[in-house]
C-alpha cells in the first residue's frame, strides 16, 4: 500500500472521528433521552389513568350509597387527574407532532373532556352515561398508548389490553336514562 494512500486513510479516519462520531453520539443521546421520557410518560399516564378509573368507581359507589361528602371528594380528585391527563396529551402531540398522533390526541382529549363534563354534573351524574364516557376514554387512551409504544419501539401488542378494535366506541346518547329511570311518571306514549 502506497504511503500517500495510508496518509489519506489516516486523515479521513481522523476527520471522521472528529466530525462524524460526535454527531452520531449526539443523535444517539437525543434518542436515548426521548425514549426515556416517553417510557416515563407512558408509566405516568398508565398510573394516572388507573387512578382515574378507581376514582370513577368511587364516584359510582358514592352515588349509589348517597354519600355526598365522599362524592365531592372523589369528584375533586377526578378533576385533578383529568387536568394532568389533558396536559400529558398536549406533551404527546408536541413530542411526536404528526397528523396521526394529532387525530388520536384530539379524540383522546374530546373523550376526556366529555368524561370531565359528565363528572362536573356532580350529584346529577348518570352512572350509565359516565360509564359510557369512561369506556370511550379508555378506548382513546389505549389507541394513544398503542401509537406511542410503537413509536418508542416498545412491544405492547401482545398484551390483551391492547386488543381493542380500532373503531370501537360507546354511544352516550344510548346510555341516557329514560324518563322512567329518572323518576318521571310513565305517559304510555312512545318517542317516535
Amino acid at each position: 500500500m502506497p504511503v500517500w494512500l495510508s496518509l489519506l486513510t489516516f486523515i479521513a479516519g481522523g476527520l471522521a472521528a472528529y466530525y462524524v462520531a460526535p454527531a452520531l453520539n449526539v443523535k444517539f443521546e437525543q434518542e436515548k433521552i426521548r425514549s426515556g421520557f416517553i417510557a416515563e410518560n407512558l408509566r405516568s399516564t398508565n398510573n394516572d389513568t388507573s387512578k382515574l378509573l378507581n376514582h370513577l368507581r368511587r364516584v359510582d359507589d358514592a352515588i349509589l350509597s348517597g354519600d355526598k361528602d365522599k362524592l365531592n371528594l372523589s369528584l375533586l380528585k377526578l378533576e385533578d387527574l383529568v387536568t394532568a391527563l389533558q396536559w400529558r396529551a398536549v406533551e404527546y402531540e408536541v413530542i411526536f407532532g404528526n397528523d396521526r398522533i394529532r387525530s388520536l390526541v384530539l379524540k383522546y382529549q374530546n373523550d376526556l373532556t366529555a368524561l370531565s363534563n359528565e363528572i362536573r354534573r356532580g350529584e346529577d351524574i348518570s352512572p350509565k352515561v359516565m360509564y359510557c364516557r369512561a369506556l370511550n376514554f379508555i378506548y382513546s387512551s389505549h389507541r394513544v398508548l398503542r401509537f406511542i409504544s410503537r413509536e418508542a419501539g416498545l412491544s405492547l401488542s401482545e398484551s390483551p389490553a391492547f386488543r381493542i378494535p380500532e373503531g370501537e366506541s360507546c354511544d352516550p346518547s344510548a346510555a341516557e336514562p329514560s324518563p322512567v329511570e329518572q323518576g318521571a311518571p310513565e305517559t304510555g306514549q312512545s318517542k317516535e
